[in-house]
């Protein structure tokens, strides 16, 4: 882990994955390890290997996609449509 910063309500993590990892197994156990305190964590994240980004692009992707529950992941549809264009 490179970095990580907390805020009210939501964390962003800056790390370095091998490829060859499945790294949704890496956060669903980390999760889950933290959950056992109180299940306080949702699990849902968002994983980019573009840039990192901004509180705003965070912020603004969470209003236009409503993220499901760990058991609905497969229905998941992202919102690709570009309003600012």
């Amino acid at each position: 882990m490179e970095q990580i910063d907390f805020f009210e309500n939501y964390a962003t993590m800056l790390v370095l994955i091998p490829f060859e990892v499945a790294f949704q197994n890496v956060f669903k156990t980390a999760l889950e390890e933290c959950n056992q305190f109180g299940n306080f964590l949702k699990p849902n994240f968002l994983v980019t290997n573009v840039k990192v980004l901004s509180k705003k692009e965070i912020k603004d992707f969470v209003e236009k996609n409503e993220l499901p529950d760990a058991d609905k992941l497969d229905q998941f549809e992202l919102d690709t449509n570009d309003d600012e264009a």
